[in-house]
């Protein structure tokens, strides 16, 4: 019903973020890790927005894409 229980949606985007990264396509999966932090951050669930945060950089310093991430703006 579109409805989303205190940022459930947020983890979903994570997931799925992660399973795209894990398979090497770090393109396609920072959209749904941007998704996912906005939507923690929306609800005000710091604790996952920050989880989110380090899973990212870290899908993309497994790519090689470290100062993507920095220059993204997210954190600093």
């Amino acid at each position: 019903m579109g409805e989303d229980c205190r940022g459930l949606a947020g983890s979903a985007a994570l997931a799925e973020a992660a399973l795209i990264a894990a398979e090497r396509h770090i393109d396609e999966a920072e959209p749904q890790f941007a998704r996912a932090v906005a939507i923690f951050h929306t609800y005000k669930v710091r604790w996952d927005e920050a989880e989110a945060l380090c899973y990212w950089g870290r899908a993309l310093q497994s790519a090689g894409e470290t100062r993507r991430f920095i220059a993204s703006g997210w954190f600093g």
